[in-house]
């Protein structure tokens, strides 16, 4: 099955993909960067899903999630993202699900 994964070169798609290419999975990597360092078994990557013919594939492993590696986590870092583009996108209101009465 041709599996495409996002955030693959992270620490958890690089213990994936070599997994997958074992088992017979043709890996394709959907990376923010241009030329990414692929994981073992990681046939290719792309940058744009406009790229891919998404009916290629059989399934999709969604493991992105925010760089570490772009400075300390600091308290403000550490919270989850939805709050902090619920605060960026709402300025007006206290977040989802609550109510400032």
């Amino acid at each position: 099955m041709r599996i495409m994964i996002t955030g693959g070169t992270g620490f958890i798609g690089q213990a994936l993909c070599p997994r997958l290419a074992a088992a017979g999975h043709e890996v394709v990597l959907l990376s923010r960067q241009a030329k990414p360092r692929l994981p073992g078994g990681a046939s290719s990557s792309v940058t744009r899903l406009d790229d891919l013919d998404a009916g290629g594939f059989g399934g999709v492993i969604n493991l992105a999630g925010e760089p570490i590696g772009e400075g300390r986590w600091t308290p403000a870092r550490r919270k989850p993202p939805r709050s902090r583009t619920w605060r960026r996108s709402h300025p007006d209101r206290t977040g989802p699900g609550r109510s400032s009465c």
